[in-house]
């Protein structure tokens, strides 16, 4: 084989190697695990098309945090929501994200979430006027990032989050509801107190509950106070 023609054909392996990864991001939809509530406690109104809560993992993933986000999500939807645990890092083929990783595909994950908010909104089973975001720590910097975006978002609830954009481009948020650890060393109480200073400052006034004792991780809050707040906040929003 000539050395020109050679390169062309190597070339072309790679371009389409490269094929499914540039379909993965561009196009590709996560998977979401849903969570719909039991015939008890829809029965009352079997006919309507409920809220739904979008749930966003940190950057721990699916594999390692995701009994608390399944729990989170099975619980919550006994209020009468859909619940949807959406696998955004299934866009970059992970599992986990470090740092590095974070600034790199935070557009990407971006980008992926909303075209499931769209496909969402297209479910016959949700209201696509009702439709909230939750995310835990990365989690909650891509549900803020959006929520500030998106209008079809009602409410954001932040789980030791921050925003990631410079404050003064926040310019709208829906209702947020702020849960950070005092004790917080990830995502420090500053960044909590950042975020609730510049919703005042845009007319949002947030809802925010800071656990003197408590860290990144939402330790020393029982599951049942944190569901039992959020659950208190989402039912708020949504009727």
């Amino acid at each position: 084989m000539k050395p020109l023609k050679a390169i062309i054909v190597l070339f072309s392996m790679i371009s389409i190697a490269m094929q499914p990864l540039a379909v993965t991001a561009e196009r590709a939809q996560p998977r979401v695990e849903f969570f719909e509530p039991t015939i008890e406690t829809s029965s009352k109104q079997p006919s309507k098309k409920l809220p739904c809560l979008v749930i966003l993992h940190g950057s721990g993933g699916l594999d390692k945090e995701g009994g608390f986000f399944r729990e989170l999500a099975k619980s919550l939807s006994q209020g009468g929501r859909i619940c949807a645990v959406l696998h955004y890092m299934d866009i970059t083929r992970q599992s986990s994200a470090s740092q590095s990783d974070m600034g790199k595909s935070f557009g990407i994950w971006s980008a992926a979430i909303q075209r499931s908010l769209a496909r969402l909104s297209e479910d016959p089973r949700v209201d696509p006027k009702r439709i909230s975001l939750l995310g835990h720590s990365l989690g909650a910097q891509l549900a803020l990032d959006i929520g500030s975006r998106d209008n079809k978002i009602i409410s954001v609830v932040s789980l030791s989050g921050s925003l990631v954009r410079p404050i003064k481009q926040i310019k709208k948020m829906p209702p947020v509801l702020i849960i950070h650890g005092a004790r917080d060393s990830v995502v420090p109480i500053s960044k909590a107190k950042e975020l609730r200073n510049r919703l005042k400052a845009i007319g949002c006034q947030p809802t925010e509950e800071i656990f003197r004792y408590s860290d990144h991780s939402l330790s020393g809050i029982s599951f049942e106070t944190l569901t039992e707040l959020i659950a208190k906040f989402l039912h708020k929003i949504e009727t």
